[in-house]
């Protein structure tokens, strides 16, 4: 097999030696196609260019500014409001007593806290610009390579702009706070690279937090080339995955990052769910982004039809609660786009809001979990064994590492959930025998004082 690298000309005559000793073909554009790709491209990235400079200008400047220095700051990803993922972690903070200032970033969902927020925040992509750095150094720099614009295919001219951005607004940000330890959530993009250097240059550190990704390195690429000065991952098993291919300086595996907000959850709500909910055998079922242009819906689509199953069948007095990724808790009209066969079951089904993701995770009977979701190691952390889980997004079943843990933990079709359900309902302790093998691998670490551990691998003191 030949790995095909789609190429400018140019590009291909600098490294067609390389395709004649190894196996990688090159695709040339063709000259028409070439140039009008690059004349587009190029225009769309100038404006996008000239967009970022108004949207710095409109920042404000300042000649002369005194940094605020703070021990942490935190991304907020998950959200504050009580129930939240970031809730538990912002008490934790509370009752250390510890220097933090909450960093709202790129998820924009929770930008509406600000208005009652409690603490001290800011927005990580929204501070003044000292006037004679962005003079002498920002509109010296896109002035520079803005004059050597038609010797740039567009991938390179993109590409050095955007390290540009993130370059200047990181510099901007360390311009406005010094913070000792900037912990993260981004691992998946490129920016917290640029994050850790500027950070770095300043003395200051970059602590990363790992992504919800239980995933093979041969799978996906997008957190395997990590940097930052610590990077905490969930266990042994993804210190083993990734050590291979991160760059940071040190991997600690810490634990399930937010069993915090799962084990703060209070009696007063388990009750108020048992209320409407007690009757019947309760199955939560989580889904995968239905937004997301590299799955192939129709064949996730076909795994979910178990859905059909449960709620045809008159024997099974089951609730069927249906729970999408945060940000498209909203989105019904898509789900049903998505799953077409289930709109006829639209007022069975239960998009359940009063009650956080936490809360429904405590109190359903069973969870029907999905191939790289962080809810299965969460939930195996808490003690809890009632879960399925199901690969809906990929065909090779090896990309997750579950299958090489234990075979007989993945299901890969429709049917090999169903079998699982009807199994369980049977015998409430057959998940608990199935899943004895998972169980006994050095997956889970202890889930007590994880922020505790956090925070004390970290040099507060000075």
């Amino acid at each position: 097999n030949k790995i095909l690298l789609f190429s400018t000309y140019d590009d291909c005559l600098n490294i067609n030696s390389l395709s004649k000793r190894r196996k990688i073909k090159f695709i040339k554009f063709q000259t028409f196609y070439k140039k009008f790709f690059n004349i587009f491209n190029i225009s769309s990235s100038l404006l996008k260019q000239i967009f970022w400079i108004f949207k710095c200008c409109a920042n404000g400047f300042h000649i002369k500014k005194k940094p605020i220095y703070y021990d942490i700051g935190y991304h907020i990803a998950y959200g504050v409001a009580k129930n939240q993922r970031d809730y538990a972690i912002k008490k934790i903070f509370e009752k250390k007593k510890l220097n933090v200032i909450y960093i709202f970033s790129i998820w924009k969902k929770y930008y509406s806290q600000k208005k009652s927020f409690d603490k001290p925040f800011c927005n990580e992509n929204g501070n003044s610009a000292n006037l004679r750095f962005f003079f002498k150094d920002i509109l010296a720099s896109f002035i520079n390579i803005n004059s050597k614009i038609f010797i740039y295919n567009y991938l390179n001219y993109s590409l050095i702009n955007n390290i540009l951005y993130s370059y200047y607004n990181y510099e901007i940000f360390c311009q406005n706070f010094k913070i000792k330890y900037f912990i993260s959530k981004d691992d998946y993009s490129s920016d917290h690279i640029i994050r850790t250097i500027v950070q770095n240059k300043y003395n200051l550190k970059n602590i990363g937090i790992q992504h919800s990704a239980f995933i093979n390195p041969f799978g996906s690429s997008y957190i395997c080339f990590n940097y930052f000065d610590i990077y905490f991952v969930y266990n042994e098993i993804n210190f083993e995955l990734y050590k291979k291919f991160s760059f940071s300086k040190e991997i600690i595996p810490i634990g399930t990052i937010n069993i915090d907000s799962y084990l703060s959850q209070k009696n007063l709500s388990r009750e108020n769910f048992l209320k409407n909910y007690s009757s019947k055998k309760n199955i939560l079922v989580f889904f995968p982004s239905l937004q997301n242009s590299f799955i192939d819906y129709k064949v996730m689509s076909e795994k979910y039809r178990f859905l059909l199953y449960l709620l045809n069948n008159k024997d099974l007095d089951v609730s069927i609660f249906v729970q999408l990724r945060t940000k498209e808790m909203d989105k019904r009209r898509l789900f049903f786009n998505t799953f077409k066969y289930l709109k006829e079951f639209e007022k069975k089904i239960i998009f359940e809001k009063k009650f956080s993701t936490q809360e429904l995770v405590m109190y359903s009977d069973i969870i029907i979990s999905n191939d790289t979701s962080t809810i299965t190691l969460e939930y195996l952390s808490l003690g809890k064994k009632k879960i399925i889980l199901l690969n809906p997004r990929f065909q090779y079943k090896k990309i997750i590492p579950w299958y090489y843990l234990d075979k007989k933990f993945v299901c890969q079709t429709s049917d090999e959930v169903i079998k699982m359900i009807n199994n369980f309902l049977k015998d409430e302790n057959y998940l608990l025998k199935n899943h004895q093998n998972i169980l006994s691998k050095k997956l889970l670490l202890d889930k007590r004082d994880i922020w505790e551990n956090i925070i004390s691998k970290l040099d507060l003191k000075s």
